[in-house]
């Protein structure tokens, strides 16, 4: 006989199932290309919408960072927390956007160049 609490949390227990077709590895990047290129060949994948918005949430993460250098430089804890946050928000609504476009083994190559570009995703 299963316990009465056990078979409650299982019951409550949800995996995410994503379906469709999903963007893969392009052929045509290579190791040469630079990082806002990967972004951008990548992006000219997405549907006008959904690229016209995840372009929107990169120029404010591009908005934010020299904030972000001149509060790092100056040891300022208080604006970086803040700056922080607004980062990382940004941050997540891209990565949300990935995962839901692009495989596993995109959505790295994303992460990947975003990180050359943007020091506090390091």
């Amino acid at each position: 006989m299963i316990a009465p609490a056990n078979y409650a949390a299982e019951e409550e227990l949800q995996l995410l199932t994503i379906s469709g077709d999903l963007i893969g590895k392009l052929d045509d990047i290579g190791p040469n290309l630079e990082a806002q290129q990967v972004i951008k060949r990548y992006y000219a994948e997405l549907p006008d919408a959904v690229r016209s918005r995840l372009q929107s949430l990169q120029n404010e993460l591009s908005a934010i960072q020299p904030n972000y250098l001149v509060a790092s430089a100056a040891g300022d804890t208080a604006e970086l927390n803040e700056l922080m946050d607004d980062l990382v928000a940004r941050w997540a609504k891209l990565r949300t956007t990935h995962s839901q476009y692009y495989t596993t083994e995109v959505v790295q190559v994303l992460d990947s160049a975003f990180a050359e570009i943007y020091e506090w995703l390091h």
